[in-house]
């Protein structure tokens, strides 16, 4: 039985269902891969519509990369810092004033 039909019987046929028999070489049967014709052996799909991301021009204009926002502690470290700077700067001016 030969269920492609490019004359390599299935027993033989590492891939049975794919005519090119992973024409990008990859290691992923062109039937299942997501980009059959340029080699992306991970297989990643970062926008989930279907297409590799090795093969996909346009990502989809729905995916938003978001934007990591600071946790609490992280903004903890922002406030200490800027609370020191302004306190380094006051204790500076009044050195310069008094000398």
């Amino acid at each position: 039985m030969d269920a492609d039909g490019d004359g390599i019987g299935d027993v033989c046929d590492s891939c049975a269902n794919d005519q090119d028999n992973d024409a990008d070489v990859d290691g992923i049967c062109g039937d299942i891969d997501n980009c059959p014709d340029d080699s992306n052996p991970e297989q990643t799909d970062s926008d989930g519509d279907g297409l590799g991301d090795v093969c996909d021009d346009e990502p989809d204009p729905e995916v938003v990369i978001p934007t990591p926002i600071p946790t609490l502690s992280e903004w903890g470290l922002i406030a200490m810092a800027g609370i020191l700077g302004i306190v380094g700067f006051m204790v500076i001016r009044r050195k310069k004033s008094t000398a």
